[in-house]
Parts: C-alpha cells; structure tokens; sequence
C-alpha cells in the first residue's frame, strides 16, 4: 500500500509505521518559546522541508 503524504513518516521500535503533519505555522516558534531548543528550530525546518527555514538561516548568521 502506498501512501502519499506531505507530513513525516517514521517507524518507531515495535515496528508501527506513523505518518503525521505539523503545523508549519506554528512548530518553530512552539519549539524555540515553549521548548526552548534553538538548534532543534534550526534543524527541523531544512530536514522537513518546512516553511521559514530560509529565514531561520539569514537571521542565524
């Protein structure tokens, strides 16, 4: 079965197979204010392909 998605795809160690979608509006600043984790807001963006992660690059510099 295939399954097209726009979200992320993952298998976690019992096997399950999870497909989700974030909210790329709001994943970055939930993750630098309530997280607090400047590198993950960096990271995530260019690795999912997520809105705003060209922006998060200029102001990083």
């Amino acid at each position: 079965m295939e399954v097209a998605t726009n979200g992320i795809t993952g298998i976690n160690k019992k096997g399950q197979v999870l497909i989700f979608n974030v909210d790329e509006q709001t994943v970055i600043p939930y993750i630098l204010m309530t997280l607090n984790n400047t590198e993950l807001a960096f990271k995530l963006p260019i690795h999912a392909d997520l809105l705003g992660a060209d922006v998060l690059s200029i102001s990083r510099r």
